[in-house]
Order: structure tokens, then sequence, then C-alpha cells
């Protein structure tokens, strides 16, 4: 949601300077009401010169009909509910058609939601809607299995192989199914990037020589040093209490200068969470001088998309490579110039990722996974050669299996004398037969 009232901002921006006639750009997230910008985009805005109104009115605010409105701006949710059997599904695909649909980071999702992008693209294609699809760092599988679905539902299945080229564009005909590559773009901006791979484990205590804190204050030590040049850090956490804590830890930490230290994380407040995001574009935007000050910024994954700042080193858990490349894109982002200059520790880009050690520290000899191993409640198994150890934060309990030979203990009823079985085993239940289909009989009299 954070990326997207970014996005939203920029939109409107771009709508109200380029568009000749009045186009209203609307919000599209469940907390967009709260957007205290987008509340009070009402009728009375002064507009600047040459410029037209964006304004949402009262009837495109209201539910499932956001997508009606010219220049729509929200969650990729929002498109792929018209592929799901709801409610007035008809209303987005409404919205959907006669529009131009573009998916900023398109490799950001799981396997379900790249499932649903499929099927939208599929309906797309058949309604003949223009898709751009905008990634830095999709896999060249997934680019050819969404233009296949986009061509299959334009009526050209198998499509063939595709190759996209990066840097470069992809362009898929929907009238003649043709499927054009451009070769590799060069790029004025292309540079070496430098990745630091350090095992630890992932702790939070400081006198652990091979523990995630330690690591983290030997790569932050310059800025708690009041010789060494300022500059700003990013440290991303895959987790809200893993940043949460890494904040209280840096804070607590102590030296000849103390840094400014900033969080930032989706389950903030939307006001601390606009006030933090509007800092960080004032401190670190593409137009900010550099800070005289040393900085240092613990976010999580919402600090990797749709926010154009420049950091001089990034810090990053273990994550999958597209998210490590859209962290590591945040570092030495734009040209300096005369807005200052690097520091003497970060003159290059440089990506410092702590994986989890490949021992695990309770029990010798085993093996870790990427998730954390409890110590005393922890239960490792092997699952083969070269692969990983199975976890559970609690034991299970084993399902014993009754022998048949065993001697259950007896009692005697205290009104008839006679022995009964003390405990005896269940017997299975069995398993419920399907019941026949019911009928109802109606009688009409006339």
């Amino acid at each position: 949601m954070a990326t997207t009232e970014a996005m939203w901002q920029r939109v409107r921006d771009y709508v109200a300077r380029s568009t000749q006639t009045d186009t209203p750009v609307t919000l599209l997230h469940s907390l967009a009401w709260l957007n205290e910008e987008y509340a009070e985009d009402g009728s009375d805005t002064v507009l600047g010169e040459g410029c037209v109104a964006t304004t949402a009115g009262e009837f495109l605010r209201g539910r499932h009909l956001g997508l009606v409105a010219g220049v729509a701006v929200g969650t990729w949710d929002q498109a792929a509910m018209a592929t799901l059997p709801v409610r007035f599904n008809v209303l987005r695909w409404l919205g959907l058609s006669g529009k131009t649909l573009i998916i900023d980071e398109a490799h950001a999702y799981d396997a379900y939601g790249h499932a649903l992008t499929v099927r939208l693209l599929e309906w797309l294609g058949h309604l003949g809607v223009p898709v751009v699809l905008l990634s830095a760092t999709l896999a060249g599988s997934l680019a050819r299995r969404l233009v296949d679905a986009y061509l299959r539902g334009a009526g050209h299945p198998g499509a063939g192989d595709v190759a996209p080229a990066y840097p470069g564009w992809l362009f898929a005909d929907a009238t003649s199914g043709a499927v054009t590559a451009s070769p590799v773009i060069e790029s004025r901006r292309q540079r070496s990037l430098v990745i630091d791979l350090h095992e630890v484990s992932h702790t939070h205590d400081p006198d652990r020589r091979d523990g995630r804190a330690q690591r983290l204050a030997e790569e932050l030590a310059p800025l708690y040093e009041a010789g060494q040049d300022p500059g700003a850090v990013l440290v991303v956490c895959n987790t809200v209490p893993a940043a949460q804590q890494t904040y209280l830890a840096l804070k607590e930490r102590r030296g000849s200068r103390r840094p400014r230290l900033l969080l930032l994380h989706a389950r903030m407040p939307v006001w601390q969470r606009d006030a933090t995001t509007q800092l960080l574009l004032g401190l670190l935007g593409p137009t900010a001088a550099r800070p005289d000050e040393p900085l240092i910024v613990v976010a999580t994954q919402v600090a990797e998309q749709s926010l154009d700042v420049d950091f001089d080193l990034v810090i990053s858990d273990l994550a999958p490579l597209a998210q490590l490349l859209q962290r590591a894109g945040r570092g030495h982002r734009h040209q300096l110039g005369e807005r200052g200059a690097r520091p003497a520790w970060a003159d290059a880009p440089r990506l410092v990722s702590a994986p989890p050690a490949d021992r695990c520290r309770h029990r010798p000899g085993a093996r870790s996974t990427t998730r954390r191993c409890y110590a005393a409640r922890a239960t490792c198994s092997p699952t083969g050669p070269g692969s990983l150890w199975t976890w559970a934060r609690w034991p299970r309990r084993s399902k014993r299996s009754t022998p048949t030979s065993t001697t259950w203990p007896t009692r005697r009823s205290p009104t008839t004398g006679s022995e009964r079985c003390a405990r005896r085993p269940r017997p299975p239940r069995p398993m419920p037969s399907p019941s026949p289909p019911r009928t109802r009989s109606r009688t009409f009299t006339r």
C-alpha cells in the first residue's frame, strides 16, 4: 500500500500535466480512505496553471467502482479479483476494458499470485486490452509463461520460445501473434555490484561472535565513529519483528557519535509510515543533498519497491534472488554530482547478505534451515543428502501402535464384582457413507 500511494502521487501529477480534460484518478487499496491527501482531494482543490482536475467524485469512490475511473492506481489484487468468482467482478472487467493495464514489479508474486496473473492475462488478451509488464528481475521462464498466456487468450496458442533481453523490451502482438524482442540495450548506468556473503546465526545477542548482531556491528562501525565520513545505510529484514528487534539493538549501541535511526515497515500507522517515507525522500531522494549526519534505516520489503531513495550501503537478510537485486538497487542509485560525495568506506555499490550458518548451533553436526532453530524444543531430522532439515517449534507427539499381545490392566466393579478392562483401545472410527441426495416433492393445487 505504501508503494501504491507513492505511485498514485506520481500518476496524478502526470495526468494533471498531460491531459486536456478533467480526468479522475482513483486510489485503490483497502486503506485508501486513510490517505489524507486522497481524502482531501475535493472539488475545492486549487489547480495550477495549465493543469486539469484529477479529483475522483463520490460515485467513483464507492465500492467496486474505482476501476471505472479514467485512471486508477491500486494494488495488484484489485485487478486480479476479476478472475475470481466473486460478486461484482463484472464491474471490474468493465473498468479494465478499454484501458491500458500496467503491472509494475511483475516478479513480486508467489505461486498462487502468479497463477492468477496468468489467468488475468488470458482474459485481457481475449478482450484486446493492452498490457505493460514492468520488471527488472523477471526470470525468463516466467516471462515466457506470461506472454504465452496473453497470446493464448488472444487466440494464438503455442507462440513459441520467448527470449527476453535484460535490459530490453519484448512486444507481443495480439492481432497477429508475432513476438518481437529487442537486443540488449546498453545503459550508461551499468556498474558492477560487490556482494558479500557472511554466514551468521540469526540471533540478536551482541555478545555472540558468529551472530547476526555482531556482523551488523562490524558493518555499521564507521557510522558510530566520529572520525569516519557520514553516510546512509539500509538494513532490510524479512519480518517485522526482526526489523523491530534490530532497530532496538542499534538504538542501544554506543559510540563516539550516534547516527540517526529510522524504522519503516508495513505495520506502522498510516500517518507514521507516510511521514517516514516523505522524510526519506527529503533526505535521500533524487534531488536531495547528502545528509551531514550518519543515517541508518531499518526496513522490511516496503523499501525495495517504488521508493526512489539512494543509500551508500545495503545490508539484507537472505531472500530470493529477485528481491536481493531489488534491494541492491537502493544503493548508489543516483548520480550525486554537486549534491555531495560518497563516504570513503562505501565508494562502490555493495550488498551485504547474511544467510544462516550451515551448522545448527544447538546440535553438533546438524544442519540448520533459513528459519530459527529453537533450542530445547527443536526437532531436526534428515530428509536426504544435500537437502534441508525439517524443523518443528513444538515437539510432536508420536502415535504409538497398540500391539495385540498387550495385557491391559483391569479393575473390579464395586457393585457386581466383575472385572473389566480399565483402559481399552478405541476402535477406528468408520468413514461416513455418502448420504443419498435429498429430493423434494411439492404439490400444487389450483
